[in-house]
């Protein structure tokens, strides 16, 4: 987590930006947050698309360790993680009435490198036992929750708002996890609304 923060950091200094709303997506919400905690001076606002849980729950740990190792094994496609994921995360309202977002959201996955989602996948599980303190946090954030987000839940997200000074949560009615694909005039608005 801390090389995938200072990644962040190294490409705020390459623009010279002094500070950044940060706009992040499920594992980008916990390097966001990371950030945040640890050069809080680069942050104005933040804004999280179902970041991911704060400890991550051992068994999701293990899971995701085990994606990594079938993902470097025979990659995205052959290994089934990608159609795995694509299936999990989406919501029973994509999956039932929006045909284009869950083939947007399936042909998103195959097409990541293999090593690159691996590492992903492995700093995620690292954050496995890690509870930030993101009562530490005093920027303004927006968390975009889905309804049927099975990965980071609107349980999940209701406790980041209450931990959090400046916290508010929007609930995209209908969703998963994949917002943008999802529901993307919903977060459209909710960014419009917040910025």
């Amino acid at each position: 987590m801390d090389t995938l923060v200072a990644d962040v950091v190294s490409v705020l200094a390459s623009t010279n930006t002094d500070s950044a709303t940060i706009v992040a997506h499920s594992l980008g919400g916990l390097i966001a947050l990371n950030l945040a905690l640890k050069h809080p001076s680069l942050v104005k606002k933040l804004i999280l698309l179902g970041p991911g849980p704060s400890p991550l729950p051992a068994a999701a740990a293990e899971a995701t360790t085990k994606r990594a190792a079938a993902v470097r094994a025979s990659g995205m496609q052959a290994s089934g993680v990608a159609e795995a994921v694509a299936n999990a995360a989406t919501s029973a309202t994509t999956k039932s009435t929006k045909p284009l977002a869950l083939s947007a959201v399936r042909a998103s996955l195959p097409i990541q490198d293999p090593e690159g989602y691996a590492k992903g996948c492995m700093a995620l599980a690292g954050t496995a036992g890690v509870r930030l303190a993101v009562e530490r946090i005093a920027v303004p954030t927006l968390v975009v929750a889905g309804e049927e987000d099975k990965i980071s839940s609107v349980e999940w997200v209701r406790k980041l708002e209450g931990r959090m000074k400046d916290a508010e949560v929007v609930v995209l009615e209908g969703c998963g996890h994949w917002h943008c694909y999802e529901d993307v005039e919903g977060v459209a608005r909710a960014v419009k609304g917040f910025l």
